[in-house]
């Protein structure tokens, strides 16, 4: 490459010997184009903060120029922030191959800095006020770098309040709101345009102290020693004012007692201030001259809301007994009598409480109850708060089958207290604040779930027995007895209490299908509690218990072996009541081991699937024992062959024997004595009761009742 100038160009070459030279010669001149002038100037920003800078560039040249700041086009409309840039104008020569440039440094520089900076004037301290507070004062301060104020415009923003006064000046006023934060920004345009936003200033709404004063609203004339208080919040300052009475201590504390004067009305004022806020609550108080009375009635948490007198009082205040009765009978403030009654009269008004006690017995519990329990555990019953409270029998808080468990044991005497106690009652902390108070509440027995006792008198009885037939037994034998249903029913629960006669009885064993069932035999009582989700289905002339007896002494009348006692009950699988609920127990004759006649019987009598046949001889013999049914005709042969004296048990079966219900007759003939007695074969559903007996050599007629209607049977 070659800059402008002159230049000869020769061109040699060697001729054919090698002794000479051939030559050509030819002068060039190579040109450049126009110098490249660039002309450019800048203005400064005219705001701190802005970029409206602006650079103007023109050149001059041959060929075509283009103009670049800082390596991108130049555009004549842009605008520029402070800072140094390169102009730089290029233009190509006329055949492409060359260029030509000019360049300038310009500098854009900005006004010093300034911002409007807010500050608080009051309240005190900073960056702080209250819910709903007034009179909050702020302001913008002086600008730095020489700046001024003068001939400013403002324009404030504020969250969380309002302005009050001052909106577009330096200073405003703010009421504040109830959040919990607000702040203010001002924007400030100087006197030459140029404008400018403070920083937020944030400003933390405190809550009001809001104390509470509790205490009593209604007082006697002279009443000393009454309390006022509030709630005690570390850091926070109290302070009291009573109109109407004096405060005898406490002040500056968050509990002050107050002698009271004259009647009228007082007034009791705290003020609670934490660092900022200061809250203030008043209590109008009634000053009476007045007598004061308590008074009211305890009952029994059953349907007759049974009053319960003989119950011990206490009046408590400040944990301290005051004041102690007994429930009996009074006269309530509208001039009736009443039974469970209690009364103290000369009261202060305050908080009290009742300490309440019973030495009553304990009742009115069975196995329903511990069905009940076992129901709630399932969630499928509700019970009443009180109620609860009388389920969890061992005080765990808790109501489980645990409960359930207890209760069954203490019904038949396993176990003879709860750790909850006997009693439980419903009543609670209050205060008195009228001049006569009726304050009525109940009492229960704890385990008393459904609330069936009665207090004054004996729980009552759903359980009715009736007569099933005749067993007989010889003394010191041991024998089966049966206690069974009189109706189709589904049992979930089953309490019963039966005395006999333990000089001419004695139970040895209790047997049962009844799972869980508690039983207790003592002094001539049998006790059984039995309850469970799972109910059992029993069906007419099914047995629920079977006992073993062992007879003791002769019974020379036929009599029945139990009485059925106060309180025994039969529940549905929810637990309520059967009504009227009937078992059938049969009468029983005991005789002498020494047999002197020729004896038999069955039990049942009617029956539906098996029968016991039961007969003695007085001497050995021949013994043949035969079933026929009503036409005559013999069923099956029972017993056919020689037999000492004594006494004999077999059971028949009609399955075994294909018997269809009707009437049959057994015949058992002993040394040539013809002995024959009708039996009858029942269907389910039927409710018979028949009986036979005989005796050797006699002919005895015996009335019978089957469906209703008379019928007899004889000894041939």
């Amino acid at each position: 490459q070659y800059v402008p100038g002159t230049y000869t160009v020769v061109a040699t070459a060697a001729n054919g010997n090698g002794n000479g030279y051939c030559t050509d010669t030819k002068v060039l001149t190579i040109t450049q184009p126009d110098q490249v002038i660039l002309t450019a100037s800048s203005t400064n920003v005219s705001c701190n903060g802005l970029g409206n800078g602006t650079i103007t560039a023109s050149a001059t040249g041959t060929g075509a120029i283009t103009i670049t700041v800082n390596g991108s086009a130049y555009s004549p409309t842009a605008q520029y922030v402070p800072g140094t840039y390169t102009v730089v104008a290029t233009a190509a020569n006329g055949n492409g191959n060359g260029y030509c440039t000019d360049s300038k440094v310009l500098t854009i520089t900005e006004p010093l800095f300034w911002k409007p900076v807010i500050t608080e004037v009051s309240p005190t301290p900073v960056n702080k006020a209250c819910v709903n507070s007034t009179g909050n004062i702020y302001t913008v301060g002086p600008l730095s770098n020489g700046y001024s104020h003068i001939g400013s415009s403002f324009q404030w923003i504020i969250t969380g309040g309002t302005i009050t006064s001052g909106a577009n000046t330096q200073t405003v006023t703010i009421t504040w709101g109830n959040n919990t934060l607000g702040n203010l920004v001002v924007k400030e345009t100087l006197a030459n345009g140029c404008m400018n936003s403070s920083d937020a200033y944030n400003v933390t709404i405190n809550a009001l102290p809001t104390p509470i004063i509790t205490g009593l609203n209604l007082v006697l004339t002279n009443q000393s020693s009454v309390i006022y208080s509030t709630t005690n919040n570390t850091g926070n300052l109290y302070t009291w004012t009573v109109l109407g009475g004096t405060i005898v201590s406490g002040q500056g504390t968050t509990s002050i007692y107050v002698t009271w004067g004259n009647a009228g009305t007082g007034t009791v004022t705290v003020f609670e201030t934490n660092t900022v806020c200061t809250g203030t609550n008043s209590l109008s108080v009634n000053i009476n001259a007045g007598s004061n009375t308590l008074n009211g009635a305890i009952q029994y948490d059953n349907i007759y809301s049974t009053p319960l007198n003989g119950v011990l009082v206490q009046l408590v205040k400040n944990g301290s007994v005051i004041a102690t009765t007994t429930t009996g009978a009074g006269i309530d403030q509208s001039g009736n009598p009443v039974m469970g009654y209690y009364e103290f009269n000369n009261l202060q008004f305050g908080n009290y409480s009742l300490n309440v006690s019973s030495t009553k017995p304990w009742g009115g519990v069975n196995a329903t109850d511990a069905l009940l329990v076992q129901l709630y555990n399932l969630g499928s019953v509700s019970l009443t708060p009180f109620r609860q409270v009388a389920a969890d029998v061992n005080a765990s808080g808790l109501i489980n089958s645990t409960d359930a468990l207890l209760i069954k044991m203490r019904v038949v005497g396993m176990t003879t207290t709860f750790a909850a106690g006997d009693w439980k009652f419903n009543n609670t902390a209050f205060n008195f604040s009228a001049v006569n108070t009726t304050y009525n509440f109940n009492g229960i027995c704890v385990g008393d779930l459904n609330g069936s006792y009665i207090p004054t008198g004996l729980k009552e009885t759903s359980v009715l027995s009736y007569n099933d037939g005749i067993q007989n037994i010889n003394s010191d034998e041991s024998f089966t007895y049966e206690i069974r249903s009189s109706q189709l029913v589904e049992l979930g629960a089953m309490t019963l209490f039966m005395n006999f006669d333990q000089n001419k009885f004695e139970i040895e064993k209790v047997n049962t299908s009844l799972e869980g069932l508690k039983y207790v035999i003592k002094n001539g009582q049998i006790a059984l509690a039995w309850s469970d989700i799972k109910p059992i289905s029993i069906k007419d002339n099914d047995a629920i218990i079977s006992l073993q007896i062992k007879a003791k002494a002769i019974v020379s009348e036929t009599s029945q072996i139990f009485t059925i006692n106060s309180g025994s009950e039969f529940a549905d699988p929810i637990a309520n009541k059967l009504n009227n609920f009937v078992l059938k127990m049969s009468s029983v004759n005991v005789s002498s081991n020494e047999v002197k006649d020729v004896y038999i019987t069955n039990y049942p009598n009617p029956f539906t699937s098996e029968t016991e046949i039961v007969y003695s001889l007085p001497e050995q013999g021949k013994v043949k024992l035969v079933i026929t049914n009503i036409l005559g005709q013999t069923i099956s042969t029972l017993v056919d062959g020689v037999q000492s004296s004594g006494n004999y048990k077999l059971t028949l079966n009609t399955s075994d024997l294909k018997m269809v219900p009707g009437v049959y007759t057994y015949r058992i003939e002993v040394k040539g004595l013809n002995n024959r007695i009708q039996l009858f074969r029942t269907r389910e559903n039927e409710r018979n009761l028949t009986r036979c007996c005989f005796k050797r050599n006699k002919k005895t007629s015996v009335s019978c009742r089957r469906s209703g209607e008379k019928r007899s049977c004889k000894v041939e």
